[in-house]
């Protein structure tokens, strides 16, 4: 299982263990993909975020091929991919600090009282 943690900078671990993608921008690109999880982006608006200074053509070399790094490093299914779009697969096998987060925020929510159990799980989701 893929494990992302992105409160206070991305780390991410595979079955507890460090996993170091392996250039700046393939940790840039899932980074972002992650963030903005909700939806495909669109090849050329990413190309174009990460590689602002080069020809389209030339950015959107570089995205497949970070693309492929970042497939590599963690796994095949971690982010969806056509012709068109990009996007954080949320049917991979992974725990996202954020996800854990935001679902027990909710479930606090629910509550009539916030109490010291609940404030301590959702302390528990930031390391």
């Amino acid at each position: 299982m893929l494990q992302l943690y992105t409160f206070g900078g991305l780390r991410i671990e595979c079955d507890g263990q460090p996993l170091q993608l392996p250039t700046h921008k393939a940790r840039d690109l899932l980074a972002y993909l992650i963030t903005f999880r909700d939806r495909p982006h669109p090849r050329p608006v990413l190309a174009g975020i990460l590689w602002p200074d080069l020809p389209e053509e030339k950015a959107r070399r570089r995205l497949s091929d970070t693309l492929w790094r970042v497939r590599r490093a963690a796994g095949p299914d971690v982010i969806q991919a056509d012709e068109d779009t990009q996007a954080f697969n949320p049917a991979c096998d992974h725990w996202l600090d954020v996800e854990e987060f935001e679902y027990r925020a909710q479930e606090a929510g629910r509550k009539e009282q916030t109490t010291t159990s609940c404030i301590l799980r959702l302390a528990s989701c930031i390391p």
